[in-house]
């Protein structure tokens, strides 16, 4: 006897999941063919024409701007390997007539200072140049949004868009800061002001100088995370890695040093150092001095931070140490940038202050020297510098011994102070007595 046999799914069924799914189909096909034709892009273009219409008393030239193409707006420029379609949308960036329009529409403040159909907008300010919807260009445009590796991973990109109070680091990729200041970029300037006056390059180096007793700043802003840190803002915020290293260097020991950070002063205030707070990492030989930095001041900082990063983007000029060879500026020299200078100039070009408080009786890294010249003779002045592990001071903590002999081995300034300079330094710390 044959076996009967058993169907899983009735005619009636089979006909009905293949109409399914053929009008499934026929959606899908619906949606790419109206995505295609109907983009994103095209509502803006749309929007700009007919506001850039209202605008002229002309009709023959209403509709002509009315009758415009729509069309992709792209530039590539070999120079700067940049692919960018951002007037796409930011059609009005250059057209003075649109001061009072909204965004995307508004006219750059600075229109007339590049050629955006030459460079584009995503060189100064990032992003994903080639995106064509808001989404994808904008993505992580939020200073405060957590940006780490598996962000990355996952926008697939690595470059995203500066917010606008950190768009001049962007102006190193054509200009060099460190040769001169850069007009229109007044927050770099400042910010490498900053570093130099703080004396940075005494223990970092920096692109093409200074001492490697302290981490290399030299691509300092080819990141956007940072993977170790007990403060919470290395995490969670964009370039919080830097700020809160600039902030409170001492927030990356422990919980309990971060949770100790003093708050900034308020911008417009002057910067301070601070009580002891220098931090001393486990494979670091200095110890970083809280500068007591303000906001204004932390900002200035950081946007030069991010303008270190020669190794991982296009420079569209040969690096800082081709430049100055080209320039016939020598990289390495046997002759220190501090010959030929007094005492307080040497004070300050060599590193002193650095991890020397001159302006006040706070300590910060060593003893603050406001008043040396009340307090020691110009012999235990000349000796500490040869010597300085001669005498460790009361109230130095464990890690003075080495600190300031290594630092000052490596910058250069025993193979290469002269007898002179050394009696300037002598002469100008031995006047010191703790007037501001």
């Amino acid at each position: 006897m044959a076996e009967k046999r058993v169907k899983l799914f009735s005619n009636t069924f089979m006909a009905a999941a293949f109409a399914l799914g053929n009008f499934v189909l026929l959606l899908l096909l619906m949606w790419t063919v109206t995505d295609e034709y109907g983009p994103e892009w095209k509502k803006y273009q749309r929007q700009y024409y007919r506001m850039l219409a209202e605008r002229t008393d002309d009709p023959a030239v209403r509709q002509r701007i009315l009758t415009t193409p729509l069309e992709i707006k792209q530039v590539w420029t070999p120079k700067l390997q940049i692919i960018d379609r951002c007037m796409t949308c930011h059609l009005g960036v250059n057209n003075p007539t649109m001061t009072d329009a909204p965004q995307p529409f508004r006219v750059h403040p600075n229109f007339q200072q590049h050629a955006f159909s030459e460079i584009g907008c995503a060189v100064c300010h990032e992003g994903q140049g080639f995106a064509t919807t808001v989404h994808a260009a904008h993505v992580m445009e939020d200073l405060e949004e957590r940006f780490g590796p598996f962000d990355e991973q996952h926008s697939g990109w690595s470059r995203p868009l500066l917010p606008l109070e950190y768009t001049q680091a962007s102006c190193q990729k054509c200009h060099n800061v460190m040769e001169g200041p850069i007009p229109g970029a007044e927050h770099l300037n400042k910010g490498w002001q900053l570093v130099q006056d703080k004396g940075c390059r005494t223990c970092h180096y920096i692109v093409d100088g200074g001492a490697k007793q302290a981490p290399e700043l030299s691509i300092a802003g080819s990141t956007f995370f940072n993977e170790s840190g007990h403060s919470e803002l290395f995490h969670h915020e964009r370039f919080g890695y830097l700020k809160e290293s600039l902030r409170c260097p001492q927030a990356n020991l422990s919980h309990a040093a971060a949770e100790a950070c003093p708050d900034p002063p308020p911008p417009g205030t002057a910067s301070a150092n601070g009580d002891d707070h220098a931090a001393l990492s486990a494979a670091a030989v200095v110890a970083m001095p809280n500068f007591g930095f303000n906001d204004d001041e932390l900002r200035d900082v950081v946007i030069f931070l991010l303008s270190l990063k020669e190794a991982t983007v296009a420079w569209p000029q040969m690096s800082f140490v081709e430049a100055a060879e080209g320039n016939g500026q020598a990289v390495t020299s046997d002759e220190p940038a501090w010959l030929g200078k007094n005492g307080a100039e040497l004070v300050q070009a060599v590193g002193c202050i650095a991890c020397h408080n001159l302006d006040g009786p706070e300590r910060t890294v060593g003893p603050s020297l406001w008043d040396i010249g009340t307090r020691k003779d110009k012999g235990y002045i000349r000796e500490s510098i040869l010597e300085p592990d001669k005498v460790i001071a009361d109230g130095d903590p464990p890690y003075a011994p080495g600190v300031m002999h290594a630092t000052l081995t490596s910058t250069g300034f025993y193979q290469h102070i002269t007898l002179e300079a050394l009696e300037s330094i002598v002469e100008y710390l031995a006047g010191l007595n703790g007037e501001s």
